[in-house]
């Protein structure tokens, strides 16, 4: 397949999706399998605090609270990797793909009678590098956990094409739904896989990453 020259590696639409993929996946296994919380939606996070205050779950709010937490300390690593390691040759998006599935494989041996502080804390600093690292779908800005922009812009991208006849939008629109429907899918086959694997789901996770980064380094080294 052709590729446009000036849309970097890792702002392919494949890329994107499947990464997407795995967020609306992630989010649904730590929802339904390890009590309640979201590994990537913070804002979800925030509003569940708020109930287990109110309801003087104090457990509870420590676990999300670490959870938001090592997801900003996620984020900030990404920042300080982006900012040392860019000007080098180094293809360093590789590392937080490689961190996810590790993650993600060792959380899949953690049982259900341990401690969430050890699932979804490191679930959401893995995360927060994920969509640190994967910022944009062919040159647009874009978030792999987060739908809420990304709902906006397709529905932007749609009404300013009709209205303006504008195909730049139309084919924006086009792209973020693609992200909005990858969403959607990793999160209803998260679901659908728990009931039969239950925490063991989360492999599917990795296998998906593996590929990911697989097909990511591949097009490093053909480009």
């Amino acid at each position: 397949m052709e590729r446009n020259p000036t849309i970097k590696n890792y702002e392919l639409q494949e890329i994107a999706m499947g990464l997407t993929f795995v967020g609306g996946f992630m989010d649904a296994y730590t929802f339904i399998q390890r009590g309640g919380v979201m590994a990537a939606g913070q804002t979800g996070n925030v509003i569940f605090i708020m109930s287990d205050l109110v309801d003087g779950h104090w457990g509870n709010v420590f676990i999300k609270l670490m959870t938001m937490l090592l997801f900003m300390v996620g984020i900030s690593v990404t920042n300080v990797m982006n900012y040392k390691l860019q000007p080098t040759k180094l293809h360093w998006r590789v590392i937080p793909l490689v961190l996810e599935i590790i993650v993600c494989i060792v959380v899949g041996f953690i049982p259900t009678s341990a401690s969430n502080l050890l699932v979804t804390p490191p679930l959401a600093f893995v995360m927060a590098m994920q969509i640190s690292a994967f910022t944009h779908i062919d040159g647009r800005t874009y978030n792999s956990t987060f739908m809420t922009g990304n709902i906006r812009n397709m529905v932007n991208g749609f009404t300013r094409g009709i209205v303006a006849n504008s195909s730049d939008d139309m084919s924006k629109g086009v792209t973020y739904t693609k992200i909005v429907v990858s969403f959607v899918i990793g999160a209803l086959a998260s679901a659908l896989i728990q009931k039969v694997v239950a925490i063991r789901s989360i492999w599917i996770a990795a296998v998906i990453l593996g590929l990911i980064l697989a097909y990511y380094w591949f097009i490093v080294r053909k480009r």
